[in-house]
């Protein structure tokens, strides 16, 4: 679609901001900044605000500044933390819940051991990761390629500054190829966009949809391989086993 094209109307449904607002309840709407407190005052009006929502043409939205944070990481680095304004986090939040389905379905199955981490099993009460980490999956995976004999070497790998790097046009294109609908993952990439001062890189680090769609950019990488006839298994970072 061209971007000089004006684009449909887009927009949420009843149950998609109702699960949002439970999901952030729960789990909160960010990593490593506490909850806004504004989220209590959003649900003791809630019935109004989500009928506001409702009419939020998705396709004609811009976010609010969000508060930004530098947190160490071993070794001395340190990573960018967002915080998106209470009502961007519940309208992003919601657009990954109605995406979620498709994008879980397009991925490598749980089956073959090779995506370990971060499978989605999205729950009535807000929950969008199983309570299981992966780890227990990818190191038995690992540890039985690893005793089969057939692989002299192994290669690991980790992609530096995922997050502030990955292509927003990418997250829109697997979306897509997920199945989403192409307005909604038109506006999702736009949205990312918006969040970034107009950067045509980066996921926001702490909401939790940004790992959805981190997970999603992956999937390509995990299917490129297995065509390849590569055997490889990863949980945040990659462990390939070569003939």
């Amino acid at each position: 679609m061209s971007s000089s094209t004006k684009r449909p109307p887009d927009y949420l449904s009843a149950a998609a901001l109702d699960w949002a607002l439970t999901h952030i309840e729960r789990y909160s709407d960010a990593d490593f900044f506490p909850k806004c407190f504004e989220f209590q005052a959003i649900r003791l009006e809630w019935t109004d605000i989500k009928t506001l929502l409702q009419k939020r043409d998705l396709s004609d939205f811009n976010p609010s500044a969000s508060r930004r944070l530098a947190v160490p990481k071993p070794g001395g680095d340190f990573r960018i933390a967002a915080q998106l304004d209470p009502i961007d986090g519940l309208l992003y939040t919601g657009m990954i819940f109605e995406a979620a389905t498709h994008i879980e379905d397009s991925r490598i199955s749980v089956g073959q051991h090779i995506a370990c981490s971060y499978r989605l099993d999205v729950k009535p009460d807000g929950q969008l990761f199983p309570p299981e980490s992966g780890w227990d999956d990818y190191h038995q995976r690992s540890q039985t390629l690893a005793e089969s004999g057939d692989y002299p070497f192994v290669l690991t790998a980790d992609i530096s500054d995922f997050y502030n790097q990955v292509s927003q046009h990418r997250v829109e294109n697997e979306l897509e190829r997920a199945g989403v609908d192409s307005v909604r993952a038109k506006n999702i990439e736009e949205l990312l966009n918006k969040i970034a001062a107009k950067h045509s890189r980066g996921l926001p680090v702490g909401p939790a949809a940004s790992i959805v769609l981190a997970e999603a950019c992956l999937n390509d990488v995990d299917l490129r391989l297995v065509s390849k006839g590569l055997a490889h298994t990863l949980r945040g970072r990659l462990s390939g086993f070569l003939h």
